[in-house]
């Protein structure tokens, strides 16, 4: 066990295990979690697994039968135009409202980032970037409420990118998309940024709804 693992109760092991299968895609959107197999996997008993299933379902990325059957969530069309719809407004949002903080955006740390997800050419190492591109936006405006507005619709925002990331040019459509975001950064222009901006989530809400 490692060092990480000592500190954590059962419960909590089970819920990141699962969840980080959720979020690399090794569990996809509708398919059946069997209790028995993924404690074997997991290598924990029933209970904490039944535990972290019913926390997984709490925030929405769990669903559950009345006869203790439990599948990963379908986002339904309008579900996802949702989430679309309130990343626009939160990010938007947190850019227009960023004041003085505009101008302190890790500009040439997420270009470098860019280079190296374009190099790697993986899926799984873009989908971490883009999380912390978009998560950086969003907390350039100092309004706690908008990060918490953003926190509570994170998990579907992971869960869609799965699908469209694995698309074949999109890892590197959408690294252009985001360098687009950082030159008018860099050059101080708000309004170019947040219209690259609503350009690149129009365009990942397209790849979504078509998936």
């Amino acid at each position: 066990m490692t060092a990480r693992r000592k500190h954590q109760s059962l419960r909590d092991i089970a819920y990141e295990e699962i969840k980080g299968m959720i979020f690399s895609g090794r569990l996809l959107q509708g398919d059946r979690i069997i209790i028995d197999e993924m404690a074997r996997t997991i290598e924990l008993s029933i209970t904490p697994i039944r535990e972290a299933l019913n926390k997984l379902e709490q925030e929405g990325l769990i669903q559950s039968s009345p006869r203790s059957s439990y599948r990963v969530v379908t986002l339904e069309r309008s579900d996802i135009e949702a989430v679309y719809d309130l990343r626009l407004l939160i990010e938007t949002y947190a850019l227009e409202n960023s004041g003085e903080n505009f101008a302190l955006f890790p500009v040439d740390k997420f270009q470098k980032l860019n280079e190296k997800v374009l190099a790697s050419d993986n899926y799984r190492q873009f989908i971490e970037s883009d999380i912390l591109f978009h998560k950086h936006i969003v907390e350039l405006c100092e309004r706690k409420m908008v990060s918490r507005t953003f926190d509570s619709i994170y998990n579907f925002v992971r869960l869609l990118y799965i699908p469209s990331a694995q698309q074949a040019g999109r890892l590197e459509k959408a690294c252009a998309e985001h360098e687009q975001i950082l030159d008018n950064i860099r050059k101080k222009d708000l309004n170019g940024a947040v219209h690259a901006l609503k350009t690149h989530i129009a365009n990942t809400r397209a790849i979504a709804l078509d998936m």
